[in-house]
């Protein structure tokens, strides 16, 4: 099963146009053959959390469970957004730091989401920005990350976008934190991902493409062309996320 990780619906505008429509978006996950993928919105990122993560719930109704609905969370709303969408049925939550102008470190702004966040024991994703455009909103770095995830065990951490010039100290950052796995739409380079997984690292590394901002074929190809075993690549590209999200099913 082919599962992208890192999907966004709605319009961006920023050097991307984005994806508003549904039909048009299903369309492109057949042309690449994904089964599922995980997915977030625009709205929710930029404008109105609530109402964009209302929007993501939408699309995944209009899916037949092809579409995952993974909300954004954002420490201003406080913990009841959380909340609402785990009564929704959200299996997982996710983060962003950066379009959302907080520090993961932050203990005044951040700190009362967090502990909400880690009594959950949801998986949460944390998107670090888009690099394209991080003179506008700006990006999370590892160093940011580190001590969150760190300090962060109670559940998964799948770190979405990191850009392969982020990425110094990696290898042995995954190997003392399990509980953390890598996405690879930012990642660019194939050799990058032979490197971890020669490591060990193959069951924390997670495919996904950042479509509706990304192409498909862009974020995908790094593990596509990824000189590594067809097992690990099997791993990479649905067994991990599906071992997260998809349990029981």
């Amino acid at each position: 099963m082919k599962i992208d990780a890192n999907t966004i619906i709605g319009r961006f505008g920023i050097v991307s146009p984005g994806v508003a429509n549904f039909d048009e978006f299903i369309a492109e996950l057949d042309a690449h053959q994904i089964d599922k993928c995980l997915v977030s919105s625009t709205l929710a990122l930029l404008h109105d959390t609530a109402t964009g993560n209302e929007l993501t719930w939408q699309w995944c109704k209009k899916s037949n469970g092809r579409l995952i609905a993974i909300p954004l969370l954002n420490p201003r709303w406080g913990i009841a957004e959380g909340e609402k969408q785990l009564k929704n049925g959200a299996k997982a939550l996710k983060l962003s730091p950066a379009f959302h102008r907080f520090s993961l470190n932050d203990k005044w702004l951040f700190g009362e989401l967090e502990e909400w966040l880690r009594e959950q024991r949801k998986p949460l994703f944390i998107d670090t920005g888009f690099a394209c455009a991080a003179d506008m909103y700006k990006t999370t770095s590892f160093a940011q990350l580190a001590p969150f995830c760190e300090r962060y065990r109670e559940a998964p951490i799948i770190i979405l976008g990191l850009s392969g010039i982020e990425t110094e100290g990696m290898t042995n950052f995954l190997k003392a934190n399990p509980h953390v796995y890598l996405e690879s739409s930012y990642l660019y380079v194939a050799g990058y991902i032979k490197k971890l997984v020669d490591a060990g690292l193959e069951k924390q590394l997670i495919a996904g493409s950042g479509y509706g901002i990304n192409a498909i074929s862009a974020g995908w190809s790094v593990v596509e062309y990824a000189q590594i075993t067809a097992a690990a690549k099997r791993k990479i590209i649905g067994e991990n996320i599906a071992t997260i999200i998809l349990k029981g099913e």
